[in-house]
């Protein structure tokens, strides 16, 4: 697991939801991306700089989230990305495979064709 070199401080209070947001990931009660809709959505949309609707989009489908939001909400959180990438990874795995599938069908009739 990777740790973050230079650790994020502020004098500012941040909302307790990204204190929360800490644990539930590394203990793994967050099992897909939809949790964070208990969580202060806005203020979680607001620090990913994407409006609600944006991250709502994302939040349903979250293999849309760049790696600079999850990158940007492990900092902010102090965790390993690797635990917000495994919940994405995981809730991904239907959508890959339909594309994945749907690449090698194209390929199989263009081996057709030649």
């Amino acid at each position: 697991m990777a740790t973050w070199r230079y650790k994020f401080e502020t004098d500012v209070k941040l909302d307790g939801a990204f204190i929360a947001l800490k644990s539930l990931f590394t203990d793994g009660t967050i099992k897909n991306m939809s949790s964070l809709l208990d969580y202060s959505p806005t203020k979680i949309a607001g620090l990913l700089r994407m409006n609600y609707k944006s991250f709502l989009i994302k939040i349903h489908q979250p293999w849309k989230f760049s790696t600079e939001h999850i990158l940007l909400l492990s900092f902010i959180i102090d965790i390993d990305p690797t635990y917000i990438f495994n919940v994405i990874q995981s809730e991904s795995q239907k959508h890959l495979k339909i594309l994945s599938d749907n690449y090698i069908d194209k390929i199989k009739k263009e081996n057709v064709k030649d």
